[in-house]
């Protein structure tokens, strides 16, 4: 079972560190070379600029958002590692089904909310993935039992 959290961990890790590495690697870029800023297209470093330009309460939302994805990650690991230990589909088949609730209503969320247009709609748009989250937590709670159960 501690494999089965350890490898949900990870992922979910590994998944924030890709994530993260293409924005650092763009702000790194700009600290070096600020001139490239001004040969951008007009409407691309417009956008740029409202980025950068945003109040610093919005830096913790990816950060939250991270946090309970990787909470999501675990628990979907450990519905599949219960499905292989029980070997019983459904376990694997509930694994699919929250994963993609999680990840389905993303496109959904930002076409509604439109976050990235306004900071105010930031948080907002994260409670989804923080319901998905702690949802992740208390399965994993029950997972664990599930897997104790059986041993």
């Amino acid at each position: 079972m501690d494999e089965a959290t350890a490898f949900g961990l990870g992922f979910g890790a590994f998944e924030a560190i890709l994530i993260a590495v293409p924005s650092l690697m763009q702000i790194v870029v700009f600290i070096l070379n600020s001139a490239l800023l001004g040969s951008m297209p007009d409407l691309q470093r417009e956008m740029l600029e409202a980025q950068l330009g945003l109040p610093r309460w919005i830096v913790a939302a990816p950060i939250v958002e991270r946090i309970f994805t990787v909470f999501a990650h675990v628990f979907a690991t450990l519905l599949v590692f219960v499905s292989v230990a029980r070997g019983k589909l459904h376990f694997f088949l509930e694994a699919f089904f929250y994963k993609s609730l999680l990840d389905a209503a993303v496109p959904y969320i930002q076409v509604t909310l439109r976050p990235s247009v306004s900071p105010t709609r930031t948080y907002p748009a994260e409670v989804w993935v923080v319901a998905i989250g702690l949802m992740g937590l208390a399965g994993t709670r029950w997972a664990k039992k599930m897997m104790f159960k059986s041993e």
